[in-house]
C-alpha cells in the first residue's frame, strides 16, 4: 500500500514538473516555425495529451457551460456569414473554429490542472530561470553581431534571421530567441507582472526584476517599455497607497532608484527608442505603432460590426479587440472587454497588463493568447490557502 502511494506520489511530481516545464518554454518557442506550426503549437498540444491521457480530467460544470457557449455562438456565426457575407471564406472559417476550440479546451484543463494542485509559485519560479535564460541568450546574441566573431544565427534557424528584426537606427535590438524585440518584450513584461503583483514572492524577486527591467529595455522595443514604466508606476502607487493610506515604501524606494540608474545607464538608447519614436509616431512616420494603435480597427466596417467578418477572415492585425470585433462581431468584443474587467477586479495590475499585451501582440488564434490567458486566470485568483480539493466532478484523479 505505502509502495502504491509513493509510486503514485512520484508520479504526480513527475507530472507536475513535466508541465511546469514545457508551459513557459512553449511560449519562448511560440515564433520557432517548422512546416505551418510552431514549436510552441507542439509542446502545448504535448501539455494537453499529458493531461488527456495520464489524468482523469473532472471540469467544473461553469466550464462545459463556457466551450458549450462558444461552440453554439460559433456555429451561428458561421452560418449566418455564410448566408449574408460574400466574402466569407468558409474554409479558413472551419480551421479557426477548431483552433479556437481546441485552445478554449487548453486553456480550460491546464488552468484547473494548475489551480487544483496549487502549482503557482513551482511555476512562477520556472518562468523566471526561463527568463533569466532568454536574457542571457539574448545578450549573447547581442555581443555576437557587436563583434562580429562569435556564431548566433543556428539559435535562429526556425525564426527571422533578416537584420529589420534586430536593427533600428544602427542599434542592435536584443530579441534572443523570439522573432522580434517586441515579442521578447512581451514574455518578460508579463514575468515582471506577476512578480510584481503577485502576492507570494519567490527568493531573490528584486534582483530578478532588476535583469527583467534591463532585459526589457535592451529590447528597444517602444510598446515593451511603454508597457514596462507603466507598470513600475502601478506598482509604485499600490505601494504608496497600500490599505487605503500613504506610507513611504522602502521597496517603492528601492525601485525608484534601480530604475534611474537604467535610465542613466542607457540615456541614449532610450532617448532613440522613446522619444525620437514618439516624434515619429506624432508625425505620422513610425507605420508599425500607428498600425497597433490605429490601423487594426480599419478592418471594422458597419457591415459586419455585429456578426464579423468571420472567424480567421481577417488579414493578420496586432491589436486582439479590433481582432474579435473584425471576425467574430460585437458580441465577441463586449466579452473580450468583461473578460479585461474581471481580471482588473481581480488585480489591477495584471489586468492592465492583459489589456496592454492585447493591443501589443495580436493573433487570438495563435497560442500565445491561450497563454496569457492562463497566466493571468492564475495569479489574479485572491490570495486565500488552497488546499487540493477532492470533490466529485470537480477534480483531477490519479490512477494508481
Amino acid at each position: 500500500m505505502v509502495s502504491l502511494y509513493s509510486k503514485s506520489n512520484k508520479s504526480k511530481i513527475l507530472i507536475n514538473n513535466l508541465i511546469l516545464l514545457l508551459l513557459p518554454l512553449g511560449l519562448i518557442l511560440s515564433d520557432w516555425i517548422i512546416g505551418i506550426f510552431s514549436v510552441g503549437d507542439f509542446l502545448f498540444f504535448s501539455i494537453l495529451l499529458i493531461l488527456l491521457f495520464t489524468q482523469n480530467v473532472f471540469l467544473e460544470i461553469m466550464d462545459y457551460k463556457i466551450l458549450s457557449l462558444i461552440s453554439v455562438y460559433l456555429a451561428v456565426n458561421f452560418f449566418l456569414n455564410l448566408e449574408l457575407n460574400n466574402d466569407f471564406d468558409a474554409n479558413n472559417a472551419i480551421a479557426a473554429t477548431i483552433k479556437i476550440l481546441y485552445y478554449s479546451v487548453f486553456v480550460l484543463i491546464t488552468y484547473r490542472f494548475l489551480s487544483i494542485r496549487n502549482l503557482e509559485m513551482s511555476l512562477l519560479k520556472y518562468l523566471n530561470i526561463y527568463s533569466i535564460l532568454v536574457i542571457l541568450i539574448g545578450v549573447y546574441i547581442s555581443l555576437a553581431i557587436y563583434t562580429g566573431n562569435l556564431p548566433f544565427k543556428f539559435i535562429w534557424k526556425l525564426t527571422r534571421t533578416d537584420e529589420l528584426s534586430y536593427f533600428y537606427n544602427e542599434t542592435i535590438r536584443m530579441r534572443s530567441v523570439f522573432s522580434e524585440p517586441a515579442h521578447l518584450g512581451f514574455y518578460l513584461n508579463l514575468n515582471l507582472s506577476i512578480n510584481l503583483f503577485f502576492k507570494r514572492k519567490i527568493n531573490f524577486t528584486k534582483y530578478i526584476n532588476l535583469l527583467l527591467l534591463g532585459g526589457i529595455i535592451l529590447t528597444f522595443s517602444y510598446s515593451s517599455i511603454a508597457i514596462m514604466i507603466i507598470l513600475i508606476l502601478l506598482y509604485g502607487v499600490n505601494l504608496l497607497l497600500k490599505n487605503g493610506t500613504f506610507r513611504f515604501n522602502k521597496m517603492a524606494f528601492i525601485y525608484m532608484l534601480l530604475i534611474l540608474l537604467l535610465i542613466y545607464i542607457s540615456h541614449d538608447f532610450l532617448y532613440k527608442s522613446l522619444i525620437e519614436r514618439s516624434f515619429s509616431i506624432v508625425n505620422g512616420e513610425d507605420g508599425s505603432a500607428s498600425s497597433r494603435i490605429f490601423g487594426s480597427w480599419e478592418y471594422v466596417q458597419q457591415n459586419n460590426f455585429l456578426i464579423g467578418s468571420g472567424a480567421g477572415n481577417t488579414p493578420p492585425i496586432t491589436n486582439n479587440f479590433a481582432y474579435m470585433i473584425s471576425d467574430l462581431g460585437i458580441f465577441a468584443f463586449v466579452i473580450s472587454i468583461l473578460f479585461s474587467g474581471f481580471i482588473l477586479q481581480r488585480n489591477i495590475g495584471l489586468g492592465m497588463l492583459f489589456i496592454m499585451l492585447n493591443f501589443q501582440k495580436g493573433g487570438y488564434l495563435s497560442p500565445t493568447l491561450s497563454v496569457l490567458i492562463i497566466f493571468v486566470m492564475v495569479y489574479s485568483k485572491k490570495e486565500k490557502t488552497i488546499e487540493s480539493k477532492r470533490t466529485a466532478g470537480h477534480d483531477f484523479k490519479y490512477k494508481s
